[in-house]
This record gives structure tokens, sequence and C-alpha cells, in this order.
């Protein structure tokens, strides 16, 4: 998913040129919010993310502009389920109020997001179709080690998954919460994809990761494809610690992009 600076249909495509399979708008689409069934129209709501920076203002969640300095004075809720009915194939939801605070996620928020109809996969599971065979994909909040040790990793959700005739993916925040001993002893899941090792691991170029805090020094699971316990299939891009020693410079995006074949 590529995002930032996208103002028009061009800009669209030309990251779409260079390789994304989606495009995220956020300013873009305030402007202009026709750039949404337009963009969907000709590329398919697949390729449409819309991103929204949201704040609340007097009890109401508010939708933000210029990196959440500036209230736009439009109802987040209603810009989300209108984005969506637009074409909109996948929502990215910041919530300022949260963001840095280490205390979890704003579930306020994503419990209103997820009652105008959006699927929120947090400690969850929604079951789909992907190519024609059925799929299970679910969400971990984990994101500290304390909150990964509560039982917000939510039991009910994991067993689900594992107990269930068909695949089971997990969409992880980071490959700690399922590397702590006991986490890993509850997941059953068969293939799990996180963004990065988390906490500003250091990385050399062409080398790899240096350190790691849950993980110490030369962390085994820095980036790439690994296997964990002989079960389950960890996937870990390099995330915000791309080859710099600073965290959040020249860093690649954190993403996973995977062909369920």
């Amino acid at each position: 998913t590529v995002g930032g600076g996208i103002n028009t249909l061009d800009d669209f495509d030309r990251v779409l040129k260079c390789g994304a399979d989606k495009v995220s708008v956020n300013s873009g689409a305030i402007r202009n919010p026709g750039i949404i069934p337009a963009a969907a129209q000709k590329y398919g709501n697949q390729c449409v993310v819309l991103s929204a920076d949201i704040k609340r203002v007097d009890g109401k969640f508010m939708l933000f502009a210029k990196g959440g300095r500036e209230n736009t004075g439009i109802d987040a809720l209603d810009w989300l389920e209108q984005g969506v009915k637009n074409g909109a194939g996948e929502l990215v939801v910041n919530a300022i109020d949260t963001d840095g605070v280490k205390n979890g996620f704003d579930l306020e928020l994503l419990d209103a997001v997820a009652a105008t109809g959006a699927t929120v996969l947090y400690d969850r599971w929604v079951q789909t179709t992907l190519g024609g065979a059925a799929v299970r994909i679910g969400g971990s909040c984990g994101h500290f080690r304390d909150i990964n040790r509560s039982a917000k990793l939510d039991y009910a959700m994991e067993e689900t998954i594992g107990a269930a005739d068909v695949p089971g993916i997990v969409l992880l925040h980071m490959p700690e919460s399922l590397l702590l001993d006991d986490a890993r002893e509850r997941w059953t899941g068969q293939v799990f994809l996180s963004g990065h090792t988390h906490g500003g691991v250091i990385r050399i170029p062409l080398i790899g990761g240096l350190v790691a805090p849950t993980q110490g020094l030369f962390p085994k699971y820095d980036q790439g494809k690994f296997t964990v316990d002989g079960r389950m299939t960890l996937i870990i891009t390099s995330g915000l610690a791309g080859y710099a020693c600073v965290p959040r410079v020249c860093n690649r995006p954190e993403v996973c992009v995977v062909d369920l074949i």
C-alpha cells in the first residue's frame, strides 16, 4: 500500500504502475471526495484505501487534516461510511487521542467504526473466501509487552482459528505477540503476518538486525519467513527500522503482501 501526496487519478496510476497493489488517500479525498468513486470505478475498490485521522471533539469523533492539526468539521464516522459506499475497499483509522500514549488501542473508536458496517479485526476473526477456498483471518491487538501478557490476546479468537477446519491467518502488529513463551503455547493459527520486530530494532545495511528489545543481540526473528515451533509460519517485514540506526529514517513500508494460492 502506497500513500502520501495522492490527489488525482494520475497519482493512482503512477504508484500502481510502480508496483503498488493498493493506494491510500487521506487529505486528497477531503479536498476532492470524488476521487474515491472515480478510482474505485477505474481500478477496483480493492485498490482504494481510505485513511482518516480521527479525534474526539466535544464527545464526537471528528475528521482531522494536516497531520491532525486542523478540524475539518466533518463527522468521522459519516465520512468513513460514505467512503465505503463510494468504493473504498479498505479503511485505515488513525486514532489521534491514543497515538503514542501506550494505553492500547482506542476501543471505543474501533467499536464505533465497526458499527458502521466495517469489519474490524481487533482480537477477532472472520471467515471469508479467497481464490475459491475458505480461510479464516484474525487480528491481534498485541502492541506492547504488558498488553501481550493480558487477556487482550483473546483466547476464544485463538482457539476458534485453530479449531476451524480451514487455514487460519493472523495479522500481528508485532511478532513478539507470537514469540512470547506464554503466547506461543496458545496460538493455533497456521500463518502469521507481522509488520516489524518491535521497539526500533537497529539494523545494519546488507547484514540485518543488531538488537531488538525483546530478543536481545542479533535477533533470530528480524525479517523474513520463519517456522516457529515446527508448526507455524511467521512472515516479518522490515517495517519501521529498515536500513538505519534511527527508527523512521530511510525505512521500508510496514506492510505484508502475500499471494494466497
